[in-house]
């Protein structure tokens, strides 16, 4: 599948690859990594990867940067252990594919997403709700939401 930053890779002998998720600098990877939001790699934070194809038989595809989905690979006797596992929370990542030969496998869910607010420390107001996760990085509050919640300036 297509990730945010780029397209997945075309199948051949083995299935496709999910494309890259985008990167972004809104947290520090630090704080990111804390809040167990997105998928750091090489120092960077990217979201929204492609999750990878699954595999009728042989190599599946690997998920991409940004919390894309990895399926087992496949084998024609699969049975019923070609179920992908879901992305990673707080990622945006999609979803794998499933892989093998039987019915009741599937593909996994996407991963959830998350909502980060960049406001001037100077104009934070403190008045939230949902008990978003708070950083101070420079001049600036970060704000991270994993679930419903709001901010009022």
């Amino acid at each position: 599948g297509g990730g945010a930053g780029a397209a997945g890779t075309a199948g051949g002998n083995q299935s496709g690859h999910g494309g890259i998720g985008v990167t972004t600098t809104i947290i520090s990877t630090t704080n990111a990594q804390s809040s167990a939001a997105g998928q750091v790699s090489s120092s960077n934070l990217y979201f929204a990867g492609g999750g990878g194809g699954g595999a009728y038989q042989g190599t599946s595809g690997t998920g991409g940067l940004g919390g894309g989905g990895t399926p087992p690979n496949g084998t024609q006797t699969n049975g019923t252990n070609g179920s992908a596992p879901n992305s990673a929370a707080n990622t945006g990542g999609g979803g794998a594919g499933s892989a093998g030969y039987h019915s009741t496998n599937t593909g996994g869910n996407g991963g959830s997403g998350v909502c980060i607010l960049k406001v001037p420390a100077a104009n934070y107001s403190a008045s939230t709700s949902g008990n978003p996760d708070v950083y101070t990085e420079g001049s600036f509050k970060i704000l991270v939401f994993k679930q419903s919640g709001s901010y009022t300036a």
